[in-house]
């Protein structure tokens, strides 16, 4: 039996299932081009969850940016909130390494570009994506790389248990704040293009699901094989602390263009200190015209001092002879 929503998009096979999501294949009714449907589970929602859903839909809705998979629609109904995107028909980079392994510097390079500039676009605007992994990075048709399923939930993961549910899923490519429970933020999202980066270049995730997660971030590992730029991106991006990582995703772009770590400064603009002589104009001339006087009275007093000595000394010097 077929399913529809609201009566403009079929919904089709179930691709995938989240703790908190379930996401299908659908198509537009009127002419059945190819799209991706998401539904939240009804049991993860709040009314305030909802309203603010409904304004992250809105703003990313009105995003066009060639590497971002575009959304069409998104609301709340009867199944729970949903939102329609783009359907990618290509090739996803999960697929792409299971297939090569790892990619060669400056190909995985010019990939890594791509997926800055969407995600830049986003924080540009203020949406965080917050679940950047391979899986969500595509390859079209042309070969044109695109980034889906930006998090447009929140703090859906309301619960201990989804939370813990959520760091289980995402435990190859998460932010040491998130693990500690705090939402996600650009910088968050700065650590894992690194950690997406890092498995590209060397053929492995970062972490190993076998080891301590902050032991495991603690001990930085070395590609011996790659450019010392590479690592010291790696370096800068992969910090425990985000405020010892890249202040944005701008600066992740600029370093690998320029093949060397650069840090843009913001300019501080101190503030306007006046200092003690910070009289009106009026007041500051009365008192350089009285400074003035009382030196003319001082050099007028030494004047006279001095003809009077001179007069002094001559009638000495006439009584003496």
């Amino acid at each position: 039996m077929e399913r529809f929503l609201k009566s403009r998009y079929r919904i089709g096979k179930k691709i995938g299932e989240s703790p908190y999501s379930l996401t299908y294949k659908g198509s537009f009714l009127a002419n059945d081009t190819p799209l991706i449907i998401k539904i939240y589970k009804r049991a993860t929602l709040n009314s305030a969850l909802i309203q603010n859903m409904k304004r992250k839909v809105k703003e990313f809705s009105m995003i066009s940016h060639s590497n971002i998979a575009r959304l069409y629609d998104g609301d709340y109904g009867w199944q729970g909130f949903y939102y329609v995107r783009e359907y990618i028909n290509g090739q996803s980079l999960r697929e792409l390494l299971n297939f090569r392994k790892k990619l060669d510097v400056d190909y995985a390079s010019s990939l890594i570009l791509k997926v800055c500039a969407a995600i830049r676009e986003a924080h540009q605007r203020g949406i965080v994506h917050a679940g950047i992994k391979p899986d969500n990075i595509f390859l079209n048709s042309k070969n044109i790389l695109k980034v889906t399923d930006f998090v447009i939930e929140g703090e859906i993961k309301e619960s201990l248990q989804q939370k813990a549910k959520y760091v289980l899923e995402r435990q190859l490519y998460i932010s040491p704040e998130e693990v500690l429970g705090n939402a996600a933020s650009q910088s968050s999202d700065v650590f894992v293009l690194g950690l997406v980066f890092y498995e590209m270049i060397s053929g492995r995730p970062y972490f190993n699901c076998e080891k301590k997660y902050f032991n495991s971030l603690r001990q930085l590992k070395v590609i011996a094989d790659a450019p010392k730029y590479i690592n010291d991106i790696f370096y800068k991006a992969l910090q425990e602390d985000p405020l010892l990582r890249f202040e944005t995703v701008s600066e992740f772009e600029e370093s690998l263009r320029n093949k060397a770590v650069v840090i843009k400064r913001k300019k501080i603009d101190l503030p306007h200190i006046e200092l003690e002589d910070s009289e009106q104009p009026e007041v500051k001339e009365m008192k350089v015209i009285r400074a003035e006087r009382k030196l003319s009275f001082r050099l007028l007093f030494l004047v006279i001092m001095s003809i009077v000595a001179g007069l002094i000394y001559a009638v000495f010097s006439a009584l003496r002879f």
